[in-house]
């Protein structure tokens, strides 16, 4: 099994020394390198991975889920330290998603280190279908705020954004519980006046 990109266009980076960083979803059992993980086939399992410039394994990082979890977006941060967003249903460590599924945040160290895992609780939005949320953390990993606006046709500011004071993911409420995977924008979260 490989990884699965969840549709967008953030879920590859290029690291600052020519090795990439990969987030999205797996059925199944996978093998990389030394790392191996257990899935179940019927449901997608969470994955991060850090590859050198020559696509050897350099770290890989699997929360299990009781349902679905897939890496949507991943951003480094100017002192390398990477940003994952992504969405899940069910149970993943000692989170539960409501009955729409919820969005989860996490950030690494260069090396793999697992720093912070945190949910954005846009379960709690009601009537959510056709909104487009803005979730934002501090660096240390305290929720900041939950914004909510009416979809704007042309909008095209999703995905995950960070600068030196906090990291802001974007999304859009569909049918589902997973944010659109519609354009990206590369932004500041400057905007977000902190």
């Amino acid at each position: 099994a490989g990884i699965r990109k969840a549709g967008n266009l953030q879920n590859i980076v290029l690291g600052k020394s020519g090795d990439f960083f990969v987030t999205g979803y797996y059925n199944g059992n996978i093998k990389i390198g030394t790392f191996t993980s257990k899935g179940f086939l019927d449901a997608q399992a969470y994955i991060i991975a850090r590859m050198d410039d020559k696509g050897k394994l350099l770290w890989a990082d699997h929360i299990p889920c009781s349902d679905n979890a897939t890496g949507l977006a991943l951003n480094q941060d100017q002192d390398g330290n990477i940003f994952v967003a992504g969405s899940f249903t069910g149970k993943m460590e000692e989170f539960h998603s409501g009955s729409s599924g919820d969005l989860f945040l996490m950030r690494y160290t260069p090396t793999g280190e697992r720093i912070w895992f945190q949910r954005g609780r846009i379960d709690t939005i009601p009537g959510a279908t056709g909104l487009i949320y803005s979730v934002g953390f501090s660096k240390k990993g305290q929720r900041e705020f939950l914004r909510v606006v009416e979809y704007t046709p042309g909008y095209n500011g999703y995905g995950l954004f960070t600068d030196d004071k906090a990291v802001v993911f974007n999304g859009l409420f569909q049918n589902t519980m997973v944010p659109a995977s519609a354009t990206l924008a590369l932004n500041t979260v400057a905007e977000f006046n902190y």
